[in-house]
Formats: C-alpha cells, sequence, structure tokens
C-alpha cells in the first residue's frame, strides 16, 4: 500500500485484524515507510522504517517511533539514510557492528582472553593476571564496550591504583592491562584502535634495596622455621643453596638425582 504519509493519513492507519504485520510505503519518497507491528498487550507499534538494497540483501532501518518522530523528520531522516546507500554504504549493517561492538565489554572479552591464556601462563601467573583484570584495579572499565576505552581512563585507574596500593603494584597491573590489549588488537577485537596503555603515565617502581643477611639473621630465620612445614623446608633450602624461591617452591621428583645426591634445575624454570 503507498499512499501520502503526513500527519492526517498516519493517524487513520490501522493494521488489520488477525494480522502481525504490515507496511504502508511513503507515495512521495521511494523505500519510505511506516511499520506497523502488533505488541502481546494487542496494542499497535508503529515505527518509521526505510528499506534498501546494499550487497545483495535487502535491509531495513529503523528510524524512530510515529509517536516521537513526525512524518517530515522521519522522511528527512529516511533521504540521509538512502543518499548514503547511493554512495556505497551499509547504514543497517554499520548499526549492527555498533551494536556487536557495544556488547562486547571490558569485562567479557576479559573472560575471553583468560581463557585462551589459562593454558599458556603459569598458574601463578594466571592467578595474578585474573586478579588485576577481574578485581577492582580497573573497575570502572568493566563495564565499558572495549572499543571505549581511552588512555585518560586507563591513566585515572593507574593513578588510582598507586594512591590506594603502591607504585609497583600499580605498574604491575598496568602491565597486565598492556598485554590485554595487546591480545584484544591481535584478535581484531579493536578494529583499527590502538592500544590505550601506550602513552599513559608509567608509575616508576621503586629502588631495590641492597641488604645482605647477616650470619646472626640467618640463623633467626633458621630457628623461626617449624619443623616438618614444606614452607619452613623451602626457605631453609633458599638460605643452603641461595636459588630463588620460584625454584625451590617448583621443585620437582624428576629433577633429583638421589643417587648421584644432586638437583637438576632445568633451563626452562631457571
Amino acid at each position: 500500500m503507498k499512499i501520502r504519509l503526513d500527519p492526517r493519513t498516519v493517524a487513520g492507519l490501522v493494521l488489520p485484524k488477525g494480522k502481525p504485520e504490515d507496511f504502508a510505503w511513503d507515495a512521495d519518497l521511494e523505500n519510505f515507510g511506516l511499520r506497523l507491528r502488533r505488541r502481546r498487550d494487542g496494542g499497535v507499534q508503529r515505527t518509521w522504517v526505510t528499506q534498501y538494497r546494499a550487497n545483495g540483501h535487502t535491509r531495513r532501518c529503523s528510524i524512530g517511533s510515529a509517536d516521537n518522530v513526525t512524518p517530515a523528520q522521519a522522511r528527512d531522516a529516511a533521504r540521509k539514510i538512502l543518499a548514503k546507500v547511493e554512495l556505497g554504504a551499509d547504514p543497517q549493517l554499520e548499526r549492527e557492528e555498533k551494536r556487536r561492538q557495544a556488547s562486547r565489554t571490558f569485562r567479557a572479552v576479559v573472560e575471553t582472553y583468560l581463557a585462551a591464556k589459562q593454558a599458556e601462563l603459569r598458574p601463578a601467573s594466571y592467578r595474578v593476571t585474573r586478579l588485576y583484570l577481574t578485581g577492582g584495579y580497573f573497575k570502572p572499565l568493566h563495564a565499558m564496550p572495549i572499543t571505549a576505552v581511552r588512555r585518560s581512563d586507563v591513566a585515572s585507574c593507574i593513578r588510582g591504583i598507586a594512591c590506594k596500593r603502591s607504585a609497583s603494584t600499580a605498574a604491575a597491573a598496568r602491565r597486565a592491562l598492556s598485554a590485554f590489549f595487546a591480545w584484544a588488537i591481535a584478535d581484531g577485537l579493536l578494529g583499527d584502535g590502538a592500544n590505550p596503555v601506550d602513552g599513559s603515565h608509567r608509575p616508576a617502581n621503586p629502588q631495590s634495596r641492597d641488604h645482605v643477611l647477616t650470619d646472626s639473621e640467618l640463623v633467626a630465620v633458621w630457628n623461626a622455621c617449624s619443623d616438618g612445614e614444606d614452607f619452613s623446608r623451602v626457605v631453609r633450602l633458599l638460605i643452603l643453596l641461595g636459588s630463588r624461591r620460584q625454584e625451590v617452591g617448583g621443585m620437582r621428583w624428576s629433577e633429583l638425582d638421589f643417587d648421584g645426591g644432586t638437583w637438576c634445575l632445568p633451563k626452562e624454570r631457571s
């Protein structure tokens, strides 16, 4: 049905009984019309639409409710949409992509990232990464679409972490966030966007303290360890061997040669 869609004719349009949906197309502007759809409560929803073909498909764009948008306003909006189509654009596809991007919140993409990285990261590294990205450190970013996160948002979070916790914690959280966004870029989730962590202020790591434990201090630490406890055994082995805590804490039976009385530390853990 084609009629001139003006306030008088629109007010007189009704949806035929038993029909869930119908269209009234404008006689003055091709592919511009009004969609009437029956609601669950029995009422009729009236929506301005424009229809076009792009990439071999018929597409339909909603312009707005006839209760809020006048026929003249809707017709002007339809002309703009159809002009974009003439220039090779696909407005409805662009809208769908924007909705998809909006659904890709920071928190949702973080879960995908963690699932992908769980097999690659050591258990301790995975726990820390999860803590930084899903805990309260970057909570202001959680509900934001990942494409909407800006450098200023990152900088604000980093400053907050440094103030509430420490500069070293802020620096570690920043590294975890940067790695996440680098992965998102490689996975095509940011489009042509850049890593919002790049260029943000980098918290200064505190200077390491130089201190060598004296013999009396080592004795005090040794005596403070309880016999029979795994953590105490680890600490005493650290004193005896001078190894790193991760190396001793991650010791495997396969690394020990009881016949030769040696411990072979593989290069992967050294």
